[in-house]
């Protein structure tokens, strides 16, 4: 799961958290993922292979730094098979995608056709990149398309493109390894697709309009999706998509970016921006069950499941001065 990072030189960091789990200083990501992205990298940190840092406050130390190219990363997700990092830049005229291969820090760009979904310059949806399991097929929203596009991560070349039949969209989508379901936001809800009967459409599940981020449950194929709350708060809403229907939506007291579940346990997180707090939902979105202080202008949001420990990157926005984020 992902954040915007604003770096004057961007750069993928590999960290290790004192207490055994993982994240990063600017965007944790995985289900017990181990990378994240550094909010303010150093030129020192930007060479891989040296010695790394604490990072203030999360008690991780970094191991590892790629430098890649942009300066607006917007998106960091991990390998199902934990080979490779992938980010995405969100520069405003040029939208590419970074795949780092851990076994030897080898970095490839690509230019996406048509661009990645954007709500602005400096802010971004969580999810717009997907990655189907086992391959080298990539999913990648385009709200310039009205598509997902469908590339092969390793030449970046555009294998097919899915249009999106209902308006707005895709503001955010994700994909289900074991039913091969591909789901995108749009103005209506959620448009679901059947990648395994040549990205057939099957259906719109009505629910909340431009989901800014989805989660999905693979344990029980239970969907979340969470809107950002531009003028009001922010609301979450569990959809069963064997049905394609929403079981219940429950509002938020404040905007949100980010949205993980633990498969473990059924609970799901929600980053509340602006107060600062993590909220903690029941796993049929009815409730509001605990709501956790944690740092400033909170936005992406990983679980470990294993662990159960829940890893939240802090943007630290402040003006006019923004200060480096943590975890």
């Amino acid at each position: 799961h992902g954040t915007n990072v604003n770096t004057a030189g961007a750069a993928f960091q590999k960290l290790a958290a004192a207490n055994g789990g993982n994240g990063g200083s600017g965007n944790p990501f995985g289900q017990g993922g181990n990378a994240g992205l550094d909010a303010a990298p150093q030129a020192s940190l930007g060479i891989p292979g040296l010695p790394g840092k604490p990072c203030s406050g999360s008690g991780a130390t970094t191991l590892t730094t790629y430098p890649v190219p942009g300066s607006n990363i917007s998106f960091c997700t991990l390998d199902p098979t934990g080979g490779c990092l992938l980010g995405t830049n969100n520069d405003i005229g040029t939208k590419t995608i970074s795949r780092v291969k851990l076994s030897d820090g080898t970095i490839s760009t690509f230019t996406c056709p048509a661009g990645i979904t954007a709500t602005s310059s400096s802010m971004s949806n969580s999810n717009t990149v997907t990655r189907a399991a086992g391959s080298s097929v990539l999913y990648v929203a385009s709200l310039g398309a009205h598509a997902i596009l469908v590339l092969d991560e390793g030449s970046g070349s555009q294998l097919a493109s899915i249009p999106i039949p209902n308006l707005g969209g895709p503001t955010a989508i994700a994909f289900d390894p074991g039913t091969g379901r591909l789901y995108a936001g749009v103005d209506a809800g959620v448009d679901v697709f059947d990648t395994k009967r040549s990205n057939a459409f099957v259906g719109t599940i009505t629910t909340l309009a431009d989901p800014f981020s989805m989660a999905l449950n693979s344990s029980n194929g239970r969907l979340y999706i969470s809107t950002f709350g531009y003028i009001s708060s922010a609301q979450v809403a569990a959809l069963d998509t064997t049905a394609l229907t929403e079981i219940h939506h429950v509002t938020l007291t404040d905007s949100s970016g980010g949205l993980t579940v633990n498969p473990s346990t059924g609970l799901v997180y929600a980053t509340l921006f602006n107060s600062s707090k993590l909220s903690v939902i029941s796993a049929d979105a009815s409730a509001i069950t605990a709501t956790v202080s944690v740092g400033a202008s909170p936005w992406g949001v990983a679980v470990d499941s294993k662990r159960n420990r829940v890893y939240v990157a802090n943007y630290n926005y402040s003006q006019p001065n923004p200060q480096p984020g943590s975890v």
